[in-house]
């Protein structure tokens, strides 16, 4: 077993190590803050009463989060997710209660923040 020994003894190496656990306290916080915006695209609207479509659960499986540093992506790869849930959403899914990311960002914008924010100040 090989043991590493880290003795800090100057101001400047400090303030790089507290530079570094903000940094991953930031990533953390994105991440948290992303799987909670997933989590609320994935949660399905009530069906409309007497609808005779059966639902399938694929556009709330196919919700993905990519994150490379302090960058999140979120994605759906399902050929309808555009019209549903995107940036081609029709009116009737509007209506209907399904949110786009950018709705759920208005909508929960305070607690994603707050999330992020807790994480930061963790380090």
């Amino acid at each position: 077993m090989t043991i590493v020994r880290v003795r800090v003894e100057s101001g400047q190496t400090l303030a790089a190590l507290d530079r570094l656990a903000q940094l991953r306290g930031a990533q953390r916080g994105l991440a948290a803050g992303g799987a909670l915006i997933l989590s609320r695209l994935a949660t399905y609207p009530p069906q409309r009463p007497n609808s005779r479509y059966r639902r399938t659960g694929t556009l709330g499986r196919r919700w993905t989060m990519r994150q490379q540093g302090l960058q999140v992506t979120i994605g759906n790869n399902t050929p309808y997710a555009p019209e549903v849930q995107g940036d081609k959403q029709l009116a009737f899914h509007r209506e209907t209660g399904w949110q786009t990311p950018e709705d759920v960002v208005e909508k929960h914008g305070r607690e994603i923040e707050a999330l992020i924010l807790s994480y930061l100040s963790q380090g």
